[in-house]
């Protein structure tokens, strides 16, 4: 099934095109609405009328806007694109349904557009799923083994020795992460954005195959946000490795943890599973962790972590 969306806009001035060159214009682009902008010289020496039948004869609808007051090029041109948004004439396929691809989606639909977005996984992308919000639920976590710690010495008694029940955790942060997968899904609904579960494929410029359905859906426009993934190394043992996105649903969890990397993910990772109880060692190339940041708080922060007993 083959979706085409086509529009054309036209400004007519003074002494350009005609009634005849503005609708074969029109029809060689094979559009079926048209945005007319004119200003009132324009009106009052008798050029729209014309202009609008051609169009008309072809079979072309069309939509009259006589408010242009300024005869800037850029000015009108993109006048012309917020109103073609406006009249809900655009169609804009998002491929990714992370922070980039619901943020531009929301946009383009507030604008009039209709938009499509194709996402495979949950909404919200590696920020929301595999990122930011999960790492910082496992964060704070982390932080409660310390503070049952620190408890005794305020007057609090604390029975026994604390300890962290693994699943609970995990199916809490799984409970906060699908509430928050809905959040996106309702603003993309209140939007008007038509959401499919499905992997799409690119196969000319303006135009996605779904790998579910074998459908295609063409646009003017389309976004590529398919964000990125971590990537193994071809080298011994990577069978036993595995990246910071299955760090959050490890079956059982770790007593002993080797994290590979001195940036700030590997570091928040060493750090968070040392607080929730694990054997952590940190393995770096480079003479300090943190490397791309201020060098007197990397090391102030890998003393810290060195403190906590991340090896």
């Amino acid at each position: 099934m083959q979706n085409n969306f086509q529009f054309f806009i036209t400004k007519i001035v003074h002494g350009v095109g005609s009634s005849k060159s503005v609708g074969d214009i029109a029809k060689k682009l094979g559009a079926h609405k048209a945005l007319v902008m004119h200003g009132p010289n324009v009106k009052a020496a008798g050029i729209v009328d014309p202009c609008v039948e051609a169009l008309k004869a072809d079979g072309i609808e069309c939509v009259i806007y006589d408010k242009i007051e300024i005869e800037s090029p850029m000015h009108s041109i993109e006048e012309a694109a917020a109103l073609g948004r406006k009249e809900g004439t655009d169609i804009c396929i998002a491929i990714g349904g992370g922070s980039g691809g619901v943020a531009s989606a929301r946009r383009a639909a507030e604008y009039g557009a209709r938009v499509l977005v194709v996402e495979a996984a949950r909404l919200g992308g590696t920020c929301v799923n595999l990122g930011c919000i999960p790492k910082k639920l496992y964060s704070y976590a982390a932080h409660y083994g310390e503070a049952f710690e620190e408890a005794a010495g305020y007057g609090w008694q604390v029975e026994g020795h604390p300890t962290l029940d693994w699943a609970t955790l995990k199916s809490r942060r799984a409970q906060e992460i699908s509430r928050l997968n809905g959040i996106y899904r309702g603003l993309l609904d209140k939007a008007g954005v038509h959401i499919l579960q499905d992997w799409a494929q690119l196969t000319d410029a303006h135009t996605v195959q779904l790998a579910g359905s074998r459908q295609r859906v063409s646009a003017r426009h389309i976004l590529v946000a398919t964000g990125g993934r971590p990537h193994v190394p071809d080298i011994p043992g990577r069978e036993l490795v595995i990246t910071s996105n299955e760090m959050f649903d490890l079956e059982p969890f770790p007593q002993r943890l080797l994290v590979v990397g001195g940036g700030y993910i590997a570091s928040e990772f060493a750090s968070i599973f040392q607080g929730l109880g694990a054997q952590v060692t940190q393995l770096y190339r480079g003479g300090q962790i943190l490397g791309g940041l201020d060098a007197e708080i990397a090391r102030f922060v890998a003393a810290e972590m060195q403190k906590k007993g991340v090896q």
